[in-house]
Order: structure tokens, then sequence, then C-alpha cells
């Protein structure tokens, strides 16, 4: 998990991946402070909680609260080493995409929450090589993709 900065350091996106099927789940945050960091993540993950075996972060401030968040989702929470953001390859990856559609001094204060969310699921929709050309939310929850390979016409 890893967290994109608003406009003037004000607020932010929460944002996890799940490491095998690459599914993203993101949450804009109305302060970076830990409490908040721990609430979203919680109401991220709480429906799956079942599922989430380890959490890993960076060494932010805002991932003070590591205890409670692996006590609340029963899970391991781990730490990256400091300046190696090569060990979040995925993570990275997801806000450099999100970092597409929203750039750098974007007030996320002022991004519509359900068009941020259509954004969050045309990404977790999307075909990945990685995933044999599957996408994450068919891969995350074992459902019948509808673009099938064997089924779409190759032109």
């Amino acid at each position: 998990m890893d967290t994109i900065v608003s406009k003037d350091r004000k607020g932010g996106v929460l944002t996890v991946v799940d490491r095998k099927s690459r599914y993203l789940w993101a949450k804009i945050i109305p302060d970076m402070n830990a409490s908040n960091v721990k609430n979203a993540l919680i109401e991220l993950l709480g429906p799956i909680k079942d599922q989430v075996k380890t959490i890993t972060g960076d060494n932010g401030r805002e991932f003070s609260e590591h205890y409670a968040i692996s006590k609340s989702l029963d899970c391991q929470f781990y730490f990256c080493h400091p300046y190696s953001s090569f060990e979040r390859g995925s993570i990275e990856r997801m806000n450099r995409v999100i970092r597409a559609l929203y750039p750098k001094k974007t007030d996320f204060h002022k991004i519509d929450k359900d068009l941020f969310q259509t954004h969050i699921d045309l990404i977790n929709f999307k075909p990945r090589a990685c995933l044999n050309m599957k996408s994450p939310h068919s891969t995350f929850y074992r459902t019948d993709e509808f673009w099938r390979q064997d089924k779409v016409v190759q032109l």
C-alpha cells in the first residue's frame, strides 16, 4: 500500500494493490494523518479481511498505526526498506496510472468520488499481459471473463 499526496499536501489517495491479481483499491482521504489512513484502510479491506494475509507499506508516518491495522484486519504488517521503492513495484505502477489521470497539483478534495471510483474500476477491468490477458477484477474475484481471447476476433 502507498499514498498519493494531494495539492499542498492536504489529503490525498490511499492505494492498495493485491500482489497476485493486481487488483487496486483506492480511496480519497481528507488528511494524511495515521488515524485517517488506518480508518480508510480498514474500510477498504474490511469486507475481504479473510483474504488479507499480509500488508506491505512504506516507512511514512501515515502508517504509524500499523499495529491497529494488523489487529483489525487479522494480518501481518511489513515495511519496505527505506528508499527502496523497487520493493513495491506493483503499487508504484498503479500510482503512475492514477497520476496519468490526476496529475500532480491535483486537489483530490475537488474530485467527484463517484468519478474517481469509476476510474479505479476501469483500471481493474483492463486486461493485463502479466495475468494472461485477464483483468485484475476477474482474477481476484475468480469470475468468468467477458472479454475472452478465444471469442475475440483478431484483426
